[in-house]
């Protein structure tokens, strides 16, 4: 709108925000709908990601406990390789 300029009149600087707050204030309540549906997207998939961490631990369950000491080791020793003697 011509706004971030620095050379510009009060009358014209007053007239472009009078018109910028009209549109504002007329379109305000006007996008309620879409942001119901995008947060309630947004909630789905948070519910997708929390019942999916809560079904893989639960099939999981023996896997996790054994493979932690292996993962440990296994970790050392990758470390072990990449750090220069």
């Amino acid at each position: 709108m011509g706004l971030d300029m620095g050379i510009i009149s009060e009358n014209d600087k007053k007239n472009k925000k009078k018109l910028l707050l009209d549109y504002l204030y007329t379109n305000l309540k006007s996008h309620n709908l879409w942001a119901y549906k995008y947060l309630f997207c947004e909630f789905l998939a948070l519910i997708n990601i929390f019942g999916n961490a809560v079904k893989m631990f639960s099939s999981f369950k023996i896997d996790f406990k054994l493979s932690s000491k292996f993962q440990v080791r296994f970790s050392s020793w990758i470390y072990s390789l990449m750090v220069p003697f």
